[in-house]
């Protein structure tokens, strides 16, 4: 009896071990490519199969894993899109340092993935989701900062200000008291006096002209027209915002921190040009409607929030393509299994 029970069991222990090769030889004519590991008895061991033949003799190639092709389709649009709409909109405007920290949280993101896919723990898909994280991050953070500070912020800003009707320029004692103007509505009489028109050479050529009603002279000359490359420079003219337009009665209140100096240089020269007094200039560009002038800044802001979601969803659909194309190219490869059951030991 005993041998008998010794026979058996050894005989039950193998049927387990060639049942357990069966396994990893399916798997691997089924296109698993990540090792796995079974346990044989008390052992464990690596179950893959290298270089298993098939019925035609070719090498086995990768079979589509929906799961990852739908992670590296879907995963970096969507981290993208919310990126980039938080650096573009309001968000940014309200809450900047916690639009910047959620970036460093990003640049966490992309550190993981990277990681994860060097150490080769996850599917394949994890060393594209690496790349495509990165550039979604450094693409989103990147343009939308640009469309914030060229479209979105001076829209937010000038919403922010004041607005102030039937101002007469000529009836002014201190500019400082509209500091906080964001659109103001002139007077009837009220036009741009081209004829004290000066340009600033930087570049670009910063013009300016003061904003008056009649001909009398003003104690100080604090309202300006201002624009770029819309002026001879030398001569006195300006053809800056809505200069031809007789209904034009209103400035829009210039918002480019960045132009501010160079337009006030442009302000002392013509004050030492024209024997004129500017003592706390202000910057306007001369439009009709302030409303639907500010009003295309946001249009832009979003029109290119629309471009650039629609850029880089293309650009990942195709890198995302030729990712799973080469992936499914490669022959499958696989660490070959014990021949017997002393190899476990």
């Amino acid at each position: 009896a005993p041998p008998r029970e010794g026979a058996a069991k050894v005989e039950r222990k193998n049927q387990r071990v060639q049942c357990q090769r069966c396994k990893a030889v399916r798997c691997a004519l089924d296109g698993v490519s990540a090792p796995f590991s079974w346990k044989f008895d008390n052992y464990d061991a690596v179950a893959t199969v290298m270089d298993v033949p098939n019925i035609s003799g070719k090498s086995r190639k990768h079979r589509v894993d929906i799961v990852g092709v739908a992670a590296i389709m879907i995963l970096p649009c969507i981290f993208f899109t919310s990126l980039f709409w938080m650096m573009s909109m309001r968000f940014h405007f309200s809450y900047p340092l916690a639009a910047w920290a959620i970036c460093a949280g990003g640049i966490g993101i992309c550190g993981w993935l990277w990681a994860v896919s060097r150490a080769h723990v996850r599917g394949w898909w994890f060393s594209y989701l690496s790349f495509a994280f990165t550039v979604a991050f450094i693409t989103a953070v990147v343009g939308g900062d640009f469309n914030f500070w060229y479209n979105a912020q001076p829209y937010y800003v000038v919403s922010n200000l004041n607005s102030y009707v039937n101002i007469d320029p000529s009836a002014l004692v201190d500019g400082q008291q509209y500091m906080d103007a964001g659109r103001v509505y002139f007077t009837k009489t009220a036009r741009v006096d081209a004829g004290k028109a000066m340009g600033f050479k930087n570049g670009d050529l910063y013009c300016v002209a003061p904003i008056v009603v009649s001909d009398k002279p003003l104690a100080s000359y604090d309202f300006w027209a201002v624009g770029k490359n819309c002026c001879s420079g030398l001569a006195p003219d300006f053809r800056c915002g809505e200069f031809r337009n007789p209904s034009a009665k209103s400035g829009l209140r210039l918002m480019m921190d960045k132009d501010r100096p160079l337009y006030r240089l442009a302000v002392m020269k013509a004050a030492s040009a024209y024997d004129i007094v500017a003592a706390h200039p202000l910057f306007f560009h001369w439009v009709q409607d302030p409303v639907v002038e500010i009003s295309t800044y946001i249009q832009e802001a979003w029109k290119w929030l629309v471009v650039g979601i629609i850029l880089h969803f293309t650009f990942n659909f195709f890198a995302a393509s030729a990712a799973v194309l080469y992936y499914l190219r490669q022959p499958v490869e696989f660490t070959k299994a014990p021949d017997d059951e002393d190899d476990y030991m």
